[in-house]
């Protein structure tokens, strides 16, 4: 079961002062001139690449998407949050990254524990929808921000791209890698709350063909949540060198995190049917009234509570060259570990009523609660890829072609056993200690899953206005798993091909810098049935391959060099498997018995308005919705925890009339998400706003830039997520209260 966790990380009371100490020096150092600014760091680009430096607010280009036409030519919806955008926002982590595209949301992401996206209302694998560089990735694990140069993210099927996948999209994190020019920046970071941070990124030349980039991170974490309290470390070193006549690119990260996490509420049950239906009242004071819950209150605040500790390591190389003819050679390959200790006191249903209430809490605010302890995870992964690229010319077609072979191995190895204990009932409006129950006597599960993919994409251009894309891949898939005593051994083999085509006509008769495209692909998901004969009739049976089908229509309008609009219609059928109750209380897993369809609208504009304002809107109205079902009263049911509506709205401005002066304001607006149980509704709208301004100017060492924001302005308490599990559980999440921060980076 996936968890989280709470206990208190101290550190002596004096050495909160350091940082603030080292902020106020650095923020008063003698300016030499104050010059206008953007508020984003202006960088050159890596070595490996020729051409004018990335702004802050667009992309050109984006390797999630697989091609190598622009953006603005591929019939895809691609998004890229940068480097830049995640820094002002103060976006550390991945879910405060959902919060700045429309497309993207939560998914079972609270404080402490790792994080996943949901894509057009799916819920991405952790395997198979996530890349790092380009490779298959696992994304159980915590990411730091400060080794990611920019988040692509790709909406929509992706098993052109990653084979076996969820068909919302794919999400790759690129890595910062070495700078054309030599720099350097310290940036330390505060919170009212007592968080403290500090990054160190710096850039050295190593000739004229090679460089090394270095970023470290030191942050003691404060959130504004009790019992919260915790740390976490990060070394990332980049290289990049010329070699063989080729480029050669190696990255190698160790990054640790520890810190309790904070487990979700849950609904009251007050017509007593067993079942929660009612959202409790909510506040953002330490104190709350009567049957009010604190956003503050963190239930996995239990004496006995431990941190969850998640220790990584990943070593990654990537050798590009060109060929006779233009073709270019491209070899990458990428080995990941982790350990993971995953403990929380886990508030879980009610037995304390007349009846046994779940999901949910008794109508009084009693909740169970439970001992987990699952010890020393240890997962690991290799991936590599091999491919070749070039200009083909045949039948007057000019064609770009790519054709390559990519492979991952993964393995998961807890401990034999995990804790998973009663511990006592407790009333979540005055929690009270309750004794440890960590024996651990539950068997574990040892998992395996390899892949080995054929893929073929390819750039056709029919005419001078008129592109086609093609693309397919072919997994051979292998997954097993079996209990820690031996017992219950299941394998899975399956070898699955997935088409995807796509057409830009470009309009320069209408305007310039406008396309429209079409395009229609399919997405392949592979299910085994829980090995669990209490529950099933058919356990550890492989299932019938599921097949999602997507059909997409849009438009790009760059508007200007630096402003580019897009729209996207767009619709994902996705079948799958649903329980059939039988006689004896088990149930039959049946493949293909349910389809889910999401149908959109999507918009975004993104870029430089002016020399002074930047921005990035975007906009997304999904109708998600059970379509089929071996149960009639489930069709045409909306789809649990996914919004209806979402507006992200990012601007910035600097102030001619004060230079070295900008102010920046996001604004996010969300509602729709229905909660997955019958009759409790939908979560009330919410919107949310945050203010910053900085200031820069030059000064004897370099360049200072002071910045100081305000999260959640007004102060707004709300529940911003209601995931239901795969084990049926129904979880509520609060928005986090307001919160300052400040952060001054100098830059030699």
């Amino acid at each position: 079961m996936a968890r989280i966790v709470p206990h208190s990380i101290r550190s002596p009371r004096g050495h909160a002062r350091r940082p603030l100490a080292l902020a106020c020096a650095l923020a008063f150092l003698p300016a030499a001139g104050a010059l206008a600014q953007s508020i984003e760091t202006k960088r050159t680009e890596p070595v490996t690449v020729v051409g004018k430096a990335a702004p802050v607010l667009e992309q050109e280009r984006a390797d999630v998407g697989g091609f190598e036409a622009p953006l603005s030519q591929t019939p895809q919806s691609v998004t890229v949050i940068s480097a830049d955008l995640l820094a002002v926002t103060g976006s550390r982590t991945l879910s405060a990254a959902a919060r700045l595209e429309a497309g993207l949301a939560d998914s079972y992401n609270t404080t402490g524990y790792l994080e996943s996206l949901s894509v057009r209302g799916f819920e991405l694998r952790s395997i198979g929808n996530y890349r790092r560089n380009g490779l298959a990735w696992n994304n159980q694990t915590y990411h730091a921000s400060e080794s990611i140069e920019r988040i692509e993210v790709l909406k929509g099927v992706t098993g052109m791209l990653a084979g076996v996948s969820a068909p919302g999209g794919l999400v790759n994190f690129v890595s910062k890698r070495p700078l054309a020019q030599p720099s350097h920046e310290v940036t330390v970071d505060l919170t009212e709350h007592g968080n403290r941070r500090l990054h160190l990124d710096t850039n050295s030349r190593l000739g004229p063909s090679g460089g090394l980039r270095l970023n470290l991170a030191h942050e003691r974490l404060r959130p504004p949540i009790e019992a919260a309290q915790g740390e976490r470390q990060l070394a990332h070193l980049a290289y990049s060198q010329a070699v063989a006549g080729g480029q050669l690119d190696v990255d190698a990260q160790w990054s640790r995190h520890r810190q309790p996490s904070v487990p979700g509420f849950g609904l009251l049950d007050r017509d007593g049917d067993g079942m929660g239906e009612t959202l409790p009242a909510l506040s953002n004071a330490r104190r709350p009234g009567p049957e009010t819950l604190s956003s503050r209150l963190n239930l996995n605040a239990q004496p006995w509570s431990l941190p969850m500790n998640d220790e990584s390591a990943h070593l990654g190389a990537e050798f590009r060259r060109t060929l006779a003819d233009g073709w270019e050679a491209r070899l990458a390959a990428r080995h990941w570990r982790s350990r993971l200790d995953d403990r929380v006191a886990f508030p879980d249903g009610c037995g304390a009523g007349p009846v046994f209430v779940y999901p949910g809490w008794c109508g009084d605010g009693s909740v169970d609660l439970y001992d987990y302890r699952s010890e020393n995870e240890r997962r690991r992964m290799t991936s590599a890829s091999a491919q070749l690229n070039g200009r083909l010319e045949g039948l007057g077609l000019p064609t770009r072609l790519t054709v390559g072979i990519g492979h991952y191995t993964a393995a998961e190895r807890p401990e034999r056993f995990q804790a998973y204990n009663y511990a006592g009932t407790i009333n979540g409006y005055a929690p009270t200690p309750l004794p440890a129950a960590p024996e651990k006597t539950t068997k574990n599960t040892l998992r395996d899953e390899r892949s080995t993919d054929f893929f073929m994409r390819g750039e056709t251009r029919l005419a001078q206005h008129t592109l086609l894309f093609w693309g397919a891949n072919s997994a051979q898939l292998s997954r097993s798993s079996v209990r820690s005593d031996g017992s219950r051994a299941i394998a899975l083999e399956q070898r699955l091909t997935t088409p995807w085509f796509g057409l830009t006509q470009a309009l320069p008769m209408v305007s310039p810098g406008l396309a429209v495209y079409a395009s229609w692909g399919q997405g392949v998901e592979a299910e085994v049935v829980p090995n669990r004969p209490k529950d099933y009739l058919n356990p550890g049976e492989v299932l019938p391959a599921a097949r999602s089908r997507q059909w997409e229509l849009g438009s790009k309008w760059q508007l200007t060099p630096r402003l580019t609009a897009s729209m996207a219609v767009f619709e994902i059928r996705r079948p799958g498997a649903e329980n059939i109750p039988g006689a004896d209380g088990r149930a039959l897993r049946l493949a293909n018995a349910r389809t889910d369809r999401h149908r959109g609208v999507e918009a975004t504009l993104a870029g430089r308005v002016d020399a002074d304002t930047a921005l990035h809107l975007s906009a997304a109205w999904l109708d998600a919705r059970i379509v089929a079902s071996t149960d009639p009263a489930k069709i045409g049911e909306r789809s649990a925890n996914v919004p209806k509506r979402k507006l992200a709205a990012f601007l910035s401005h600097r102030l001619a009339a004060l230079p070295g002066l900008s102010v920046d304001a996001l604004l996010i607006h969300e509602g729709g998400k229905r909660i997955g149980i019958p009759g409790a509704g939908t979560l009330p709208s919410q919107t949310l706003l945050d203010l910053g301004a900085s200031y820069r100017w030059r000064n004897a060492l370099g360049s200072t830039e002071l910045r100081f924001a305000v999260n959640n302005v007004t102060h707004r308490s709300g529940w911003r997520e209601a995931p239901a599990t795969s084990w049926g559980g129904v979880y509520l999440f609060p928005v986090l209260a307001r919160t300052a921060r400040l952060s001054v980076t100098q830059t030699f």
